[in-house]
């Protein structure tokens, strides 16, 4: 089994693994009509280039939704599993919609950027036994668990709202504040994340290039709609023998 199969199966929200193995399906499958189309002698190389672009045609659209689908939700997973990972006051979510509650912690980050401002400002003239900015973020977040309750949420999040703003890597001042609990549930949302870089964006093309009448005919529109239906989900295709007759499989 390769690394991407151990990731796929890795995947604990079975969502989401239904997704990745529905993209997976489904390219696995236009490649197949490709397959059978090339390796059929009884076809002419015209018929079997036609076929294989109606299939694409029709599978693309389809392909490309179930991707953008599979990321999505993985995505999603991740970001569940790294708020999961947040220290927090005990007994409070770092989770909320209140407005006040929003707007003091948009306070708190305000209040510590400009600290750290001055902190920048000072350290110019003489930077010795100054705290660096994620130091002085961990000290912030601390405090805020230690406050505890709403007050202690708003400095909490000021200081992750603040570390965001300056573009400060959350790992430099929560990692000594994470319980081992919270560094597993990181460590799923860096496997979700690897698993969505993972997921194939692209539509399999078929390795016959498209014939020019065709790129002509639809050149920045949509394409064209096929009479033929070729094997993905139907029994059978009329197919052009290089006899000229019709042949149905």
């Amino acid at each position: 089994m390769g690394a991407y199969e151990d990731l796929v199966n890795g995947i604990e929200n079975t969502e989401a693994r239904a997704a990745v193995l529905d993209l997976d399906r489904r390219r696995a499958a236009l490649r197949g009509v490709y397959r059978q189309t090339d390796e059929d002698p009884r076809y002419t190389d015209s018929f079997k280039r036609d076929t294989q672009w109606e299939a694409y045609d029709r599978e693309a659209p389809r392909i490309e939704a179930a991707g953008a689908k599979a990321r999505e939700l993985l995505e999603k997973t991740a970001r569940g599993h790294e708020m999961a990972a947040k220290p927090r006051p005990h007994g409070e979510s770092m989770i909320y919609s209140d407005p006040s509650r929003i707007v003091a912690a948009q306070n708190e980050a305000a209040r510590i950027v400009r600290r750290l401002d001055r902190q920048a400002d000072k350290a110019g003239k003489n930077p010795i036994g100054r705290p660096s900015p994620a130091e002085y973020l961990r000290d912030e977040y601390r405090r805020g668990m230690e406050t505890g309750g709403v007050a202690g949420v708003a400095i909490c999040d000021g200081a992750w709202r603040a570390a965001d703003e300056l573009g400060i890597d959350p790992d430099s001042y929560l990692a000594p504040l994470r319980t081992p609990e919270q560094d597993e549930q990181l460590d799923r949302a860096r496997r979700y994340r690897q698993i969505a870089d993972s997921v194939a964006s692209s539509v399999p093309k078929p390795p016959r290039q498209r014939p020019a009448s065709q790129i002509a005919g639809f050149a920045g529109s949509s394409p064209p709609k096929h009479k033929v239906g070729f094997g993905l989900a139907s029994g059978g295709w009329p197919a052009q023998t290089k006899s000229g007759g019709r042949h149905w499989s």
